[in-house]
């Protein structure tokens, strides 16, 4: 048991660390992960096939999770939050681009500023890895490249359904750049809501093959314009989105998620 004690005392794990350039200081250095559950309550409770929901609000439940796992002076990042509709891969999961997601994360934040934690909103994008079916809208990336194995499915059945859904039935268009801006304000927007309700920051969600690392990658990125090509090029939308959230809600408030490419 002493050498336990003695490995904690000398351990940097439970030591204090500045982050946000000195804004925040942690107690520790234990952050809790985004994990994405599916447990949004949905927008609107009459749903059919015809109309389907396709839009979810935090909840009580979600206010006792991250309460849960909330330790003074701690950190938490949220799961993936939509900054639009057509950015949500995933049912169940709260965005942060309707007023009634807004009202639901700050009872989220609050409980947690109420513990003494920090929490960041990790903004996600799907990009390719969606189905029209989710979002009724088309499903967009950096290029129109194809679904590699056409018997590969999506997660989750399409609304009102049980059958699987083969994505490679469903390719997605490219982005035009005036659509990129478009989706760079939308970044914006939802950062900007989330440090309106009180999140310490924001975190772009740049890894796991979602739409950030779709640019990244040369495997999904076939683009010959300023958005492709070569890895300068690559790193364009990236770059970009960065600056312009820098703009919207500040520097120290932002953070980005990679994962090696």
């Amino acid at each position: 048991m002493g050498n336990v004690l003695d490995a904690r005392a000398h351990s940097q794990l439970f030591q204090p660390l500045d982050i946000a350039n000195g804004k925040i200081q942690l107690k520790h250095r234990i952050i809790l992960a985004p994990l994405t559950r599916n447990r949004g309550t949905p927008l609107n409770a009459e749903s059919t096939p015809e109309n389907p929901n396709r839009a979810w609000v935090p909840n009580d439940l979600m206010v006792e999770y991250y309460t849960q796992r909330t330790t003074e002076g701690g950190l938490i990042i949220s799961e993936g939050l939509p900054p639009s509709l057509e950015e949500n891969g995933m049912p169940g999961v709260p965005g942060i681009f309707l007023p009634e997601q807004a009202e639901g994360w700050k009872k989220v934040v609050d409980a947690v500023h109420a513990k003494g934690g920090f929490i960041y909103a990790q903004l996600w994008h799907s990009g390719r890895a969606n189905i029209p079916q989710l979002t009724g809208t088309p499903i967009v990336a950096p290029s129109a490249v194809p679904w590699d194995d056409p018997n590969e499915t999506f997660s989750y059945p399409a609304p009102h359904s049980t059958t699987p859904v083969k994505l490679a039935e469903h390719p997605p268009i490219e982005l035009t750049v005036d659509y990129i801006k478009k989706t760079i304000r939308d970044y914006c927007n939802a950062a900007k809501t989330a440090m309106d309700v009180g999140f310490d920051g924001a975190e772009v969600h740049a890894g796991n093959g979602y739409l950030p690392e779709q640019f990244l990658s040369s495997n999904s990125n076939k683009r010959n314009d300023e958005y492709g090509g070569t890895i300068e090029k690559r790193c364009t939308f990236v770059l970009e989105l960065m600056d312009e959230l820098a703009k919207t809600v500040g520097q120290d408030n932002l953070a980005i998620r990679l994962s090696p490419f």
